[in-house]
């Protein structure tokens, strides 16, 4: 009856190396699109940098067409991110600089 015992924990064991290394080595998705913006990529953080308030556009005409409303963004309406988020099924783009997160804290939001 020990040896049973025995034997059927190191089943699990080995069962258990094997199972789980290749579950972690699956693919997952992650849920954020990072844009770290330039003139074709566009995400709005000038609004938010200190200093930059002065000339950020956060007022109309820009975004007016396209989000009905101000979006920091130099355009009107959407720029190529939002299309790759489209393609990717993402509802909108957001400015990284609009979360009051520390870095540490964004990243651990969406579990990268």
């Amino acid at each position: 009856m020990e040896n049973l015992s025995f034997h059927v924990c190191v089943s699990i064991l080995l069962a258990s190396i094997v199972i789980v290394p290749t579950e972690s080595l699956r693919p997952q998705n992650r849920p954020a699109l990072f844009v770290f913006g330039d003139s074709l990529f566009d995400s709005g953080n000038n609004q938010y940098i200190k200093g930059g308030e002065p000339t950020a556009p956060n007022y109309y005409p820009y975004g007016e067409t396209f989000f009905k409303h101000p979006t920091g963004r130099v355009s009107d309406g959407r720029v190529v991110p939002d299309f790759i988020g489209n393609l990717f099924s993402f509802t909108s783009i957001y400015s990284m600089l609009a979360f009051p997160f520390t870095l540490l804290e964004f990243f651990t939001l969406f579990d990268c």
